[in-house]
């Protein structure tokens, strides 16, 4: 299995980390990532100049958090075969500092599978954890920045038609302070009910995420009719959500004021991108319906005022350098001025210039008839940053919007204090000038932009913003992890608003050659990741294409398109269309039982009702055959795992006659193969080696390598059964490593069970432990009844009873969960030779008689005989 299907990502780790430590809520506000202001959204009011609150209040607040978190969790969980106990799991292990075995016996579960339920329950708690906080979608802050200057005339305008409800539009080139200038005045208008968006390529450029924000920040300030129909309905239209966001306004209007600011606007130019026009419509549409206020170098919206942000004049700068403290720099200021064309940015990178060296400030000013180039001031800043400075802004730069402060050390404050890094648009966040993000980004090597991708992709999993972190994570050159990553979390990213940025990220990577490069699993989720989102969003065609391409290498998947496409085909009358649709779709579930009876009885009546040639009704007999054939085989397996034998006997034996009639030398082999393993338990010995032998037979000539590895791990089970305890260890490993080769954890989990009875019979215990705890390591429940038993054994016969016990003891606990009658009877009768051995005679009977009852039922007439013996023992 490929690492990005394993991959665990940072939000979990750090939220069992929290988990650990919940008691202790120093801890938490000190170490823990989750307590930081940025994830908590704690009001930017409360925090301090280096971004951090007081640390008890912020692990309280995190405590608190979990807390209510975990009351949602449901009662039980059904994950696969197993049904989680997840609140009393995480009260026990978490808020009471239980250990493990304690919690275990509490749960009346097994001790070796707490922590499988473990996982399930805290990855449900973290999903309800971030529903709750929900990062992706908390709004924005208007970006603070304490040293604005001037703009006196400009202010007074923007304010009276704010005043008057009006959309009023702020512009002017890079640099020139149109969000500085924006941010005071949403400070004056509605310091606290002000909805700040910047546009973003790429990440929230589009109406989907635009409406999810907007609805979160209505719902917040107490109207929440468009983000009631935003989570019951994805495929909202763009006019009823105008006329809900209408409604919203009205609600909240009649009681407070509402600012809507949109920074970063000529992003959506629809000649970069014509997707953009749905974006720009929707704005046109708010439009005299509330205050609004649009930033942009151009404004594409035309607005009721439009107002020019003009250079800042000589008082102006002299007012900048007092709030600098920067004094001394007055006696330059005509050169100041001259050289910086009034532009804020540029002034601010000349007076920190000025703070590294006043003689590299002087030799830039002399170059009185150059124009003032950010590149080339970053370039004369960068020289004199030492290595983390530079690789802190190297960092910063992939990022595209403010990231949490937390995630960097004390070296942040000195390029805080340069201006090279501002506070963000969320509570205790950092980010880059756009200015200086877009020159640092391009002059960075492509190795170092993809390490500090990565990077950025670890600081956003950690707070739960995973299509962020699968953007980085794309563009680190990790598109595998970026796949499974977001595909374990895919409905809580589309639950908040991220469906349209995943797809355009994900299609995007579908459409370039790193596709090619995935490998069959990567790709086919991929595939299944845009053809769910294209149908979410309303684009059948598109999901149907990449649909298809999901086929690849998917049996079931294929099975289930290739019959819809057969049966749709046979309705239309057409069946040659039919006959090639079922044909391919029976090959590509060769393996599987149930899907292949389907397709031969449904190629049988397409045969049936063909009738254009003389073979038509021999060929609907022969898959009426074939239907029978799988089936019988299918019902063989049922009875096996039911325990009863003879029925299962004879449905083997009537599908190996069918095999043989139709000349299916691997169908035959298949039937060989699942009676032998049936022989095998009931102890028919040698009527089991001749059908191992039959199968191998054929499976050599075929080469089958599934087939095969099941008949080595068969062979195994023979031999063990026969004490030839060394041919099994060598067809288990054999097995083995056929499976691994598969990538079938379930087929390793039996050849490592075998190789650990063995190693067991041969007094190999160490061998045989670390054995049987890589079967419970593949977490196949089918498999871990045995192992525990075998586990039991090893500990009684090193005479340490007590964990003895407590092994059999889960293994009838698993064994009796899933019905297995057959696994319990070992365990019930490897537990009654312990209490035999500890004096204990009632539990011994005890276990001993529910043992013969078991092997009864099973009609296992060899182990009931054994059972006998091993209680009648002194």
């Amino acid at each position: 299995m490929s690492t990005s299907r394993t991959y665990v990502d940072s939000f979990t780790k750090q939220l069992v980390e929290a988990l650990k430590h919940y008691n202790d809520t120093k801890w938490l506000g000190e170490n823990s990532p989750l307590a930081a202001p940025y994830f908590l959204g704690v009001n930017l009011a409360t925090l301090t100049a280096n971004g951090s609150t007081d640390v008890n209040l912020r692990g309280k607040i995190l405590q608190t958090e979990i807390r209510k978190a975990a009351t949602r969790l449901p009662a039980k969980i059904e994950e696969g075969k197993r049904t989680v106990l997840a609140p009393e799991l995480i009260e026990k292990l978490y808020f009471q500092e239980k250990t493990a075995e304690a919690t275990a016996i509490e749960l009346h579960m097994g001790r070796a599978h707490v922590f499988k339920h473990r996982d399930i329950a805290v990855n449900r708690l973290g999903e309800l954890l971030l529903q709750q906080l929900n990062p992706t979608l908390r709004s924005e802050i208007p970006p603070l920045n304490p040293d604005m200057v001037g703009r006196d005339a400009q202010t007074d305008m923007c304010l009276e038609g704010l005043n008057e409800g009006k959309m009023v539009g702020i512009y002017g080139p890079s640099g020139i302070g149109k969000s500085t200038l924006g941010a005071a005045l949403a400070s004056t208008y509605a310091p606290q009910t002000t909805f700040w968006f910047t546009f973003r390529q790429g990440l929230n450029d589009n109406l989907k995420s635009f409406q999810f924000a907007l609805g979160y920040f209505l719902n917040h300030h107490g109207s929440s009719s468009l983000w009631r129909q935003l989570i019951t309905d994805e495929k909202i239209d763009a006019e009823m959500a105008l006329g809900l966001i209408r409604h919203d306004l009205q609600q909240i209007q009649a009681q407070k004021k509402i600012l809507l600011c949109f920074d970063e606007v000529d992003l959506l130019h629809l000649e970069k991108n014509t997707a953009y026009g749905p974006v720009v419509s929707f704005l046109e549409g708010l439009k005299g319906r509330t205050p609004i206020l649009l930033m942009g170098q151009y404004l594409l919206i035309d607005p009721h005022i439009s107002v020019p942000v003009p250079d800042l004049v000589e008082s102006e700068i002299d007012q900048l350098l007092d709030k600098a403290q920067v004094q001394s720099l007055r006696t330059g200021l005509p050169r100041l001025a001259a050289y910086s064309q009034g532009n804020p940015r540029i002034l601010e990178m000349l007076i920190t210039l000025y703070r590294q060296s006043t003689e590299e400030l002087e030799e830039v000013l002399s170059r009185s008839n150059s124009i003032p180039s950010l590149a080339y001031l970053l370039e004369r800043i960068w020289l004199r940053l030492n290595d983390r400075e530079q690789e802190i802004l190297g960092e910063l730069a992939v990022f595209q919007r403010s990231a949490p402060r937390d995630a960097w050390d004390n070296t942040m404050l000195k390029l805080i204090e340069y201006r090279l890094v501002q506070l963000g648009t969320q509570s205790g966040s950092v980010q880059l000038p756009k200015s200086f993000q877009d020159v640092i980004y391009e002059q960075l090597p492509p190795e170092c932009l993809q390490s500090f991708h990565r990077h950025a992709a670890v600081v956003r999993e950690r707070t739960g913003e995973y299509t962020s972190a699968a953007r980085h994570l794309i563009r680190g050159a990790r598109p595998d992890l970026a796949i499974w990553l977001w595909q374990r979390h895919q409905q809580q990213e589309i639950d908040q608003g991220q469906a349209e940025s995943a797809l355009s990220l994900f299609q995007e990577v579908s459409a370039t050659p790193v596709a090619e490069n995935l490998d069959v699993e990567d790709h086919k989720a991929l595939e299944n990741i845009c053809a769910t989102l294209c149908n979410l969003l309303g684009r059948s065609e598109d999901a149907q294409t990449h649909l298809r391409s999901t086929f690849k290498g998917s049996p079931v998947l294929i099975a289930h398109a290739k019959r819809l496409e057969g049966n749709i085909a046979e309705e239309l009358n057409e069946f040659e269309e039919a006959n090639r649709a079922y044909q391919e779709g029976l090959t590509s579930v060769e393996n599987l039982l149930a899907e292949a009876s389907q397709f031969h009885k449904n190629l049988g009546w397409v045969y049936l009702r063909q009738r254009d040639s003389g073979t038509s009704l021999d060929s609907a007999w022969e898959q009426a055959l074939l239907a029978r054939f799988e089936a019988t085989r299918l019902m063989g397996h049922i009875q096996s795992n039911l325990g009863n034998y003879t029925e299962c006997n004879a449905y083997f034996g009537e599908a190996i006659k069918l095999a043989r009639d139709l000349g299916l030398k691997e169908h035959e082999a298949k039937s060989y193969h699942g009676l032998a393993y049936t022989l095998i338990q009931q102890g028919e010995i040698q009527e089991a080696d001749v059908n191992l032998n039959n199968a191998e037979q054929i499976l050599e000539q075929s080469g089958n390598k599934k087939q095969l590895a099941g008949l080595k791990v068969n062979r195994a089970l023979y031999c063990n059964t026969t004490h030839k305890f060394e041919e099994a260890i060598q067809a288990a490993m054999e097995g083995l490593d056929l499976f691994i080769q598969l990538n079938q954890p379930y087929g390793q989990a039996v050849a490592l069970q075998n190789l650990a009875e063995a190693y067991f019979a041969q007094g190999k215990l160490d061998e045989a432990e670390r054995s049987a705890w890589q079967v419970l390591e593949r977490e196949e429940i089918e498999t871990a009844p045995d192992a525990l038993r075998v586990l039991g054994e090893i500990s009684m016969q090193r005479t340490d009873y007590g964990k003895a016990k407590e092994f059999f003891q889960d293994a009838i606990r698993e064994a009796c969960a899933k019905k297995d009658k057959f696994l319990e009877a070992y365990a019930q009768r490897a537990i009654g030779k312990l209490y035999k051995l500890l004096r204990q005679p009632d539990d011994a009977n005890k276990a001993f008689q529910r043992a013969l009852v078991l092997f009864n039922d099973l009609a296992l007439s060899t182990e009931i005989e054994k059972t006998k013996e091993e209680w009648n023992r002194v």
